[in-house]
C-alpha cells in the first residue's frame, strides 16, 4: 500500500487515503473527547483524475448503527444473563458489514457524499 494523494479538509473531520493496485481506500474519523448531539456531519469527498475508472464505492462504518454489540443488547431488552443464542444473534448483528455507497461521476472527477459523527470511523474503498 502507498499512501494516495488526496486533499481534504472539514472541519473535525479527519482522513487518510492509500492506493493498492486497483482500488483506493480512504479512512474517515471524527474524534472527540467530548460527547455532542449534532449527530452525523456529511462529509463531500472530491477525488480528481479516477472518475471514468471507478467501478463501485463501498463503505465499512463503526458508528451507533454499525458493528455496536451494545445497543443490539439494549435492542433486546437487555437480558442478563445472555443466552447462547442471544450471544450469537449480537454477533452476527454487531458483525462489519460492507454497503454499496451512491456516487457521481462529473468528468474525470469522482463525488462521494457520506455522514459521520463524533468518534465514528469509516473505511471508503473506491473499486477502480
Amino acid at each position: 500500500d502507498e499512501r494516495y494523494d488526496f486533499q481534504f479538509e472539514q472541519n473535525g473531520v479527519e482522513a487518510a487515503a492509500f492506493k493498492q493496485d486497483d482500488q483506493i481506500q480512504i479512512l474517515l474519523y471524527q474524534q472527540s473527547f467530548v460527547e455532542n448531539e449534532a449527530g452525523k456531519q456529511p462529509v463531500h469527498l472530491v477525488l480528481h483524475g479516477v472518475g471514468k475508472a471507478v467501478e463501485r464505492v463501498t463503505r465499512q462504518a463503526i458508528d451507533d448503527e454499525h458493528c455496536n454489540p451494545k445497543k443490539n443488547w439494549e435492542h433486546m431488552g437487555c437480558p442478563s444473563p445472555l443466552k447462547l443464542h442471544e450471544v450469537e444473534a449480537i454477533k452476527a448483528k454487531s458483525s462489519m458489514q460492507e454497503d454499496t455507497l451512491p456516487f457521481e461521476r462529473v468528468g474525470d472527477t469522482l463525488l462521494i457524499q457520506t455522514g459521520i459523527g463524533v468518534n465514528d470511523i469509516q473505511l471508503i474503498t473506491i473499486q477502480l
